[in-house]
């Protein structure tokens, strides 16, 4: 989807949720990913192949790594997810969101246990 695509060269973190079947609602827990690396792909989501992946980036190979979990509070934007011209247009959802207590408190025993400066915290951007 083209929001997929501006979302992915945009962010640096996004939080990912299962939809329900009725494509209506979401999950209020998401993992944060955070994204490692970014290319064009030489095939769409169907497996087509395409005729010219560097050209237009419909289509993008991305890597990930799950960094945490986050509530979701509330979608700034929740009418552009049944707008077909948003989803044209790449308008992707944004979410404020909060950490999650388990998450929080696990970033901080790790971090005291390593000792180091500037260790991982797990959160999602308020």
């Amino acid at each position: 989807e083209p929001r997929n695509v501006r979302m992915c060269q945009e962010e640096t973190e996004f939080v990912a949720v299962l939809v329900g079947d009725d494509r209506n609602s979401c999950a209020t827990v998401g993992t944060v990913m955070r994204v490692d690396a970014v290319g064009n792909s030489t095939r769409d989501s169907t497996g087509a192949v395409l005729a010219d992946p560097r050209g237009s980036p419909r289509a993008l190979r991305v890597s990930c790594t799950a960094i945490g979990r986050c509530e979701i509070v509330s979608i700034q934007n929740a009418a552009s997810w049944a707008d077909p011209g948003a989803r044209l247009r790449g308008e992707y959802l944004v979410a404020d969101c909060r950490t999650l207590a388990d998450v929080a408190a696990a970033a901080a025993t790790d971090d005291a246990r390593s000792g180091a400066s500037g260790a991982l915290a797990f959160l999602a951007k308020t």
